[in-house]
């Protein structure tokens, strides 16, 4: 018991810095990441590196080792996860289309179901985030929340996905 409330504590004094709205906490010191944030909700994703060295294998090419940073209300937590190139340059270019026109609906869905992202436009430039996230293949705990946010996060977000996709090509052909 006093293990578990030692690493909890250790757990708030690592979150208890202020979290910037516009995309600027990581974990490690890289730029490979994503963020969408709306007041005081967060969903954070950090490319870290290709699960593999490059084979073959189309789908053994391109897994890649993340992490998962989510903050919802009181609630907030991180997992890591592994995602395919793939996932990240269609919900880039799936955002292209929704930041251009303001209604084409964006998701980052992944083959394992850690994390899905479901973002709509109403044409107004007002636009929402389903997001559902799951801390461990097929059995883990799930979260289900909303965010709201205007259009103007999305470039920043496209500009960030830009990066991960440059530093993590879609390697090899099916």
């Amino acid at each position: 018991m006093l293990l578990i409330r030692k690493n909890i504590r250790a757990v708030k004094a690592h979150y208890a810095k202020p979290l910037n709205v516009r995309c600027n906490y990581m974990t490690t010191e890289t730029n490979s990441f994503f963020e969408i944030a709306d007041t005081g909700n967060v969903v954070r994703v950090e490319a870290v590196s290709y699960e593999r060295e490059e084979s073959r294998d189309y789908y053994d090419n391109n897994w890649i080792n993340s992490i998962v940073f989510i903050k919802c209300g009181q609630f907030q937590g991180e997992f890591s996860a592994q995602f395919m190139t793939e996932d990240f340059e269609r919900f880039k270019q799936e955002l292209k289309s929704l930041y251009t026109d303001l209604a084409s609906p964006a998701h980052f869905t992944t083959i394992e179901e850690q994390l899905e992202l479901i973002v709509t436009g109403d044409g107004r430039g007002h636009i929402e985030m389903q997001i559902t996230a799951c801390d461990k293949v097929a059995d883990g705990a799930e979260l289900q929340y909303t965010m709201s946010f205007d259009q103007t996060i999305l470039k920043p977000v496209i500009e960030q996905l830009q990066i991960i996709t440059k530093k993590f090509p879609i390697r090899g052909g099916i």
